[in-house]
This record gives C-alpha cells, structure tokens and sequence, in this order.
C-alpha cells in the first residue's frame, strides 16, 4: 500500500490497473492519430462510412476538415491586421478587449461562411443526402497489414490475459 495522505491510500492493484489503463490510452491515441496522420482524409471517410458510421456524421467530419483551414485562415488575417495597426502592446485589459473582439468577429465571418456554403450547396441541388467520391476496394497490402494488426493485437491480448492470471 502507498499512502497519498490521511485516510486514503492505493494498493498494489490499484497501481496496476491504473498503468494498464493508460497504456491502453495512449496506445489508442497512438494508433488514431497514425491512422489520421497517413491515411487521405477521402479514404478515412470512406472508411468510416464502411463500418457503419452515419453519413450524416461522416459528412460533418468531411466539411469540418474541408473548412477548419478556411477557419484558421480567417483567425490568422484578424491577427495580423491587429499586428499591422498596432505599434505597442496595450494593458492586459485592452489586450483581453481585443481578443473578445477578434473572438467575435471570427465568429461572424465563419458564420456568414457557413450560410453561403449551405446557399451554395442549395443552388447545386443538395438534398440532405451526403455523397462520398471515392469508391475504391481495398488492395492486398491493406489486407496484410490488416490482418497483421489483428495478429498483434489478438498476441497482446493473449499476453494481457497470460500477465493476469499470474505467469
């Protein structure tokens, strides 16, 4: 048992379980972000949409991709136009004043995009109906390092359940 102050303490097993689960964190947020940082934001829709996520969801994700550049973007111009007329830094006060603003008006030029991005999409005759482009069949090497994956993790399971029962 190791103390942590009067009247509580974490035993053995409790430190155990608590590492176990953050290996499992962060060997998942290991695998998502390898998954989103190499595969093309198309395939991953087209992935997701394959085991059954709804296309309305899938089309959310796809439009937030497509637009958090543009977002960026507007964020960047607001700041280097602050950049631009000012000459020395204000108080603490008007510099919060300033960022509430930029936070504002962000807000109203996104939020004007996004009306002229529904307007437009309207004008093309979208239907509420999300449609994905790519239609592409896996290849064989997709499926080797998919059932690559299944082998490693069905071993790490085994050894998770062979560590467990005390070996």
């Amino acid at each position: 048992m190791l103390p942590l102050w009067p009247g509580a303490a974490m035993t053995d097993a409790g430190l155990y379980v608590a590492a176990r689960l953050i290996v499992r964190i962060l060997a998942c947020a290991t695998c998502t972000l390898l998954l989103v940082n190499t595969t093309r934001p198309a395939r991953l829709f087209h992935g997701l949409r394959g085991i059954g996520a709804p296309k309305l969801a899938v089309m959310l994700l796809a439009m937030m991709v497509r637009y958090l550049a543009v977002v960026a973007r507007a964020a960047e111009e607001i700041h280097l136009a602050k950049l631009s007329r000012t000459l020395l830094p204000g108080t603490l006060r008007q510099e919060q004043a300033w960022v509430a603003a930029g936070m504002g008006a962000l807000f109203r030029r996104t939020h004007a995009l996004g009306e002229d991005v529904y307007l437009a999409m309207l004008a093309r005759g979208y239907t509420g109906e999300a449609t994905l482009l790519e239609t592409s069949r896996p290849n064989w090497r997709e499926w080797v390092f998919l059932a690559a994956m299944a082998a490693v993790g069905t071993g790490v399971w085994l050894l998770d359940a062979w560590v467990l029962r005390g070996h």
